[in-house]
């Protein structure tokens, strides 16, 4: 009794630790507007003016579109380097098995859903995980699912610890809100659950929920797992049950020494856990210019359509008409003399200019606050009054800011690689397949087959936990998430081709130079010219075994005819002396070798 009362205790403890965690981040949300700036990505403005209609003008949506366009164009490529008592070839299959997942996972969707939360509200999370469920129990226990996933959570449903100031480093503890159907909560946690009753998911109307059926299909139970780091525990309760938790407290993985949620944001503000939107600084800009465009159509539509006409002229009926403005409608005007005397449109005067320059203005300001020009989004720029180098400092400015969002990105990715990475070590208890995207060197290749898990027909590689212990570094390959578009591949071809020229007309290319040009061919994918360039590379290490074969045959042929001159040269002189001896016996009386031998 002493224990439930314990836990009953506890359970009250984490639910009042929510409730005013939620409270809190409620009102910074409010203060800082963030439901709103995620409302303008659709083109929902709260602005007034009057009782004229306001059409937005929908900057965010071309900001956000822009944005993800240039920082996270494809998935990033993940780059595993071993450390300690890790080996080189384990570190090319991780390698190959986590470029593999990322794909598999469709993490591209959620880390655009993340970048979009961090420029709007400033922040977002990413939850790494295994899902691990089995049935029966005792000997007849076994795993029915065991999976990696990587996936975003909604900033709505992140709970933190008040005082913390650089989450999540320095949070005490985590929470995370799940909305499950209660049904389902019910079958997975047990008799705890069976008192659930749920309530409608937050954002169905409740005027949904009437007259319907199968009202079970909107029932829906929050559930919250909550991270403690003091006691390195994890629990999982619910709203409705407060005096028990759903199932018993987990202790946390032992190979798990942080919490599981990563965290992205591009400002962060000093000693506030909350960091600042991207766009809210230059969002009042928007809706000034907002309501200056408005009032700019409502003059050129007002003061454009008002006429005088004299009295009688046109009965009611046929001003109604005229008012309506319907096409193909015939005007009945009454006799009354000259008709074009009768009626006159008024004129009046031009737009005032103030308004395109108030415009301008603002659209300079709007700029210069969030780093990125209107070219950059598809916009026409002023050409007239820009040179063409003036347009490139523009956009080399605005690079420069986004390349910092970008490395924010790209150790954001390595943050979510390493958390997969230690899954993978510690969560494969079957082998796991994975699919070798063509990148890979022929040393890395050859690394695979010596494991003997390399198949090269459907190019798949088959490991389990056992071929990739040790540590690793993961690294995320700097640009590779970026675009290639059409200008950057026309200057890339055009470098490799006036670099080419001197390669051409070169005996053989250094393997220093090769290495370069294989490095840029690989960045850039331009995979057609890396085929190229390997036969290049064949076709004159062919030629150069064939010379120098060629020049080993021509050396043998010398040197044999050397020899053969040589022992000719040595006969001569070996027949001169001889010649010699013999001239010298006939003087002498002295006969030489021959001449006694032959008397």
């Amino acid at each position: 009794m002493a224990e439930k009362l314990k836990e009953s205790q506890q359970v009250q403890k984490w639910q009042d630790r929510i409730s005013v965690s939620r409270r809190w981040r409620d009102q910074v949300s409010e203060e800082n507007n963030w439901e709103n700036l995620i409302k303008e990505i659709q083109g929902k403005y709260d602005v007034v003016l009057g009782n004229i209609q306001v059409p937005p003008i929908n900057e965010m949506f071309a900001y956000k579109d822009a944005s993800l366009a240039n920082l996270y164009y494809k998935d990033p490529f993940l780059a595993v380097n071993p450390k300690k008592n890790a080996t080189i070839a384990s570190a090319y299959i991780l390698e190959a098995g986590l470029n593999h997942l990322w794909r598999e996972l469709k993490l591209k969707a959620d880390i655009e859903l993340e970048i979009t939360d961090s420029l709007f509200v400033g922040h977002a999370w990413n939850k790494v995980g295994n899902n691990t469920k089995t049935s029966g129990s005792g000997d007849l226990l076994k795993i029915i699912e065991d999976s990696i996933y990587a996936n975003r959570v909604s900033w709505r449903d992140m709970y933190m610890n008040v005082g913390c100031k650089n989450p999540p480093k320095d949070n005490i503890w985590l929470a995370q809100r799940i909305y499950r159907p209660t049904e389902d909560v019910k079958k997975d946690y047990g008799k705890v659950a069976k008192r659930l009753n749920g309530s409608s998911y937050p954002s169905i109307d409740i005027k949904y929920m009437k007259n319907i059926l199968y009202k079970e299909d909107f029932n829906f139970t929050a559930i919250y797992e909550v991270w403690d780091a003091h006691e390195r525990m994890v629990y999982t309760l619910a709203d409705e049950i407060n005096n028990e938790y759903l199932e018993d407290p987990k202790p946390w993985p032992d190979y798990l020494d942080e919490f599981p949620f990563q965290f992205l944001s591009f400002h962060n503000i000093p000693d506030e856990p909350y960091p600042q939107s991207d766009v809210a600084p230059w969002e009042p800009q928007v809706k000034e210019k907002i309501k200056l465009f408005t009032m700019m159509l409502n003059f050129a539509k007002r003061w454009n359509r008002q006429m005088l006409i004299t009295k009688g002229t046109m009965g009611l009926q046929e001003m109604d008409k005229f008012e309506k403005g319907i096409e193909g409608s015939i005007l009945q005007a009454n006799k009354t003399g000259d008709l074009q005397s009768a009626v006159k449109m008024l004129d009046w005067g031009s737009m005032p200019p103030d308004f395109f320059m108030l415009v301008d203005r603002l659209d300079a300001l709007i700029d210069r606050i969030r780093g990125q020009s209107q070219f950059q989004q598809g916009g026409v720029t002023k050409t007239a009054t820009r040179t063409s180098g003036e347009l490139e400092l523009i956009k080399g400015v605005a690079d420069a800011r986004s390349d910092r969002k970008q490395d924010r990105i790209e150790t954001h990715c390595e943050n979510i690689a390493r958390h997969l990475l230690m899954q993978m070590k510690n969560n494969f208890d079957v082998p796991y397949i994975a699919r070798i995207t063509g990148k890979e060197p022929p040393e890395i290749i050859q690394a695979f087959k010596d494991q003997g898990i390399f198949d090269p027909a459907s190019q798949t590689i088959k490991f389990d936990k056992s071929a990739i212990q040790g540590d690793f570094d993961v690294s995320v390959k700097a640009g590779s998430t970026l675009p290639l578009d059409k200008g950057t591949r026309d200057k890339i071809l055009n470098n490799v081709y006036q670099m080419s020229i001197h390669l051409a007309s070169a005996p053989s290319v250094p393997p220093f130079i090769a290495e370069i040009v294989k490095e840029l061919l690989k960045d850039y994918e331009i995979k057609g010219l890396e085929v190229a360039f390997d036969e290049q590379q064949k076709a004159a290490q062919q030629k150069a075994e064939e010379a120098s074969q060629q020049t080993s045959i021509d050396d043998q042929k010398t040197m044999a005819e050397t020899a053969k001159r040589n022992a000719q040269a040595q006969n001569v002189q070996i027949d001169t002396l001889l010649k010699g001896i013999q001239g010298a016996g006939k003087a002498t009386g002295i006969l030489g070798p021959e001449e006694s031998i032959t008397k």
